[in-house]
C-alpha cells in the first residue's frame, strides 16, 4: 500500500489561494478560542502573515488546514494571555449614574462567596489544587499539571470531577 500523499509546502504565489480557501475556518475558530469578533479578522491575517514566514519550515507532516489551525490556536492562547486582551470594553453612551448594591445585593453575594468557598473546601484536595490553581489562580492548565506532577488530562479530569461535585453542591444555591 502506498504511503498516503503529502501536499508540498505552498509557495508565497499559493498563500492567496491558502487564504481563500482556510480564511472562514480560521476566523470562527478564533472566536470559539476566545477571541473577539472584532479582532478576529486582524488576529485571522496575522495567522496568515505567521503562515508565510514559517512556510519554508513546512514539512508537510499534517495537513495545511490543521498547520494553520495550530497557528491560530497560538495566537489566540497569546491574545488571551496578553494586556491587550484585558482592556476595558468602552461603551457609546456612559451611564447618568451608577447604581449602588443594597444592602440585600451584598449579604446575598457574601453568602454565595461564603458557600462557594465551603464547597470548594470540600472538594477532594487533588480536586481542590486544580480548581484553586486553574479557576482562582488563572494559570494554564499545563502550569496546574506540572506543579501537581500529573499529565494534563489528569488535570483537566480532575477539574471535570471538581465541577461536577461543585454544580450538585451549589444546586439548591443557584436555584433559590
Amino acid at each position: 500500500m502506498n504511503a498516503p500523499h503529502r501536499l508540498a509546502a505552498p509557495t508565497r504565489h499559493d498563500l492567496g489561494q491558502l487564504y481563500a480557501v482556510h480564511h472562514r475556518a480560521v476566523r470562527a475558530s478564533l472566536i470559539r478560542w476566545g477571541v473577539s469578533a472584532a479582532e478576529a479578522d486582524d488576529v485571522c491575517a496575522e495567522v496568515f502573515i505567521v503562515a508565510l514566514h514559517r512556510l519554508p519550515t513546512f514539512e508537510g507532516h499534517s495537513s495545511l488546514s490543521t498547520w494553520l489551525l495550530g497557528i491560530a490556536r497560538n495566537l489566540a492562547s497569546d491574545l488571551r494571555r496578553s494586556a491587550r486582551a484585558r482592556c476595558e470594553v468602552l461603551v457609546d453612551t456612559v451611564p447618568e449614574h451608577v447604581e449602588e448594591d443594597g444592602v440585600h445585593e451584598r449579604v446575598e453575594r457574601a453568602q454565595v462567596s461564603a458557600a462557594v468557598r465551603r464547597a470548594v473546601s470540600k472538594l477532594k484536595p487533588t480536586q481542590r489544587q486544580v480548581v484553586t490553581g486553574y479557576v482562582l489562580n488563572e494559570q494554564p492548565m499545563n502550569v496546574v499539571a506540572s506543579n501537581e506532577r500529573v499529565p494534563a488530562q489528569t488535570a483537566y479530569a480532575r477539574l471535570y470531577a471538581a465541577q461536577g461535585a461543585l454544580r450538585s453542591t451549589l444546586a439548591p444555591l443557584m436555584a433559590a
